[in-house]
């Protein structure tokens, strides 16, 4: 009798001892697959880092033609998958007209007209941004061309990181054209780099910000505001080697925000050009530019207080 329950004791006891293992080894997978499932969410957050989109943004459509945008509900990014070139005169390229919420990255493709253009005239127009809002246009390579990017009666859009050679005008913003954002382009080679504002009318732009660019070797004028245009930031830009004016800004401009910029050695041939003129305007501000010669009319002298190139 007592070897029975010593039997049945020892039949239990190795019950519990397997019992206890099984619950070890059910933990120790369930460790695993927890780990396992943080390493995928972690691959999944790189994966999301590598697209390029911006916050909002949608995963881009792919397109290798010239477009007219259509209306597109939230954000809409499209991708330029090839070079695009041969444009005719009157030719517009990317066409958003009533448009809203688009983003336009062409991944360092360019597009171009089908002649020289410096001196010459070009042929099309790459970019026209007309009557719409929080239009982005992004990484473009433009060259040959009449105009390059053309924002009109547009607000809130952004021109960022474009490259521009042999261009007649390469970014003009104007017709009541509002709080736009010019900012990291490298214009070398055009007639006119940046002009924000309306050559003939009293048309007030507002707000546009011109930043970070890099401009050299224009037949004419570099950066300029034209008349009727209020607080305009121009700042941390490098003009240079421009065979007109640097930065002008034009009769009637009103609270523009002048500073950091560097603009040397343009007007070279003539004592009408200069690094920067403000024309007879007030309410021009800042600091931190640096220029050799400046054409300075009453009410602007403070931007005098600036360093040598």
């Amino acid at each position: 009798m007592r070897k029975i329950i010593l039997i049945a004791l020892a039949a239990i006891l190795l019950l519990i001892i397997a019992g206890c293992s099984s619950e070890v080894e059910d933990s120790d997978t369930d460790d695993l697959d927890y780990e396992d499932s943080g390493e995928e969410e972690v691959e999944e957050e790189s994966s999301d880092e590598l697209t390029g989109l911006a916050s909002g943004e949608t995963e881009a459509t792919p397109i290798s033609e010239c477009t007219d945008f259509e209306v597109e509900s939230g954000r809409k990014v499209y991708k330029l998958t090839q070079d695009i070139s041969g444009l005719e005169k009157k030719e517009i390229c990317m066409n958003f007209t009533n448009r809203k919420n688009v983003v336009l990255d062409c991944a360092g493709h360019t597009i171009s007209g089908s002649n020289a253009g410096l001196g010459n005239g070009g042929l099309g127009t790459a970019i026209l941004v007309s009557h719409s809002e929080d239009i982005t246009v992004r990484n473009c390579v433009f060259t040959n061309l009449n105009i390059a990017v053309d924002v009109d009666r547009s607000s809130s859009s952004v021109i960022d990181g474009n490259n521009f050679t042999d261009v007649v005008a390469a970014i003009e913003v104007h017709n009541v054209a509002n709080t736009n954002k010019i900012i990291n382009n490298f214009i070398d080679g055009a007639t006119t780099g940046i002009r924000v504002g309306d050559s003939f009318n009293d048309i007030n732009s507002k707000g546009n910000i011109v930043q970070g660019n890099t401009i050299k070797n224009t037949l004419s004028v570099a950066i300029e505001v034209f008349r009727g245009s209020s607080n305009t930031e121009i700042s941390s830009n490098i003009v240079r080697d421009n065979k007109e004016n640097g930065i002008k800004l034009g009769p009637n401009t009103k609270d523009t925000l002048i500073k950091d910029n560097e603009a040397c050695s343009n007007g070279p041939l003539s004592r009408s050009f200069y690094d920067f003129t403000c024309g007879r305007n007030t309410g021009i501000t800042g600091t931190g530019n640096v220029w050799d010669t400046t054409n300075i009319w009453l009410g602007c002298e403070h931007t005098l207080k600036s360093s040598l190139c």
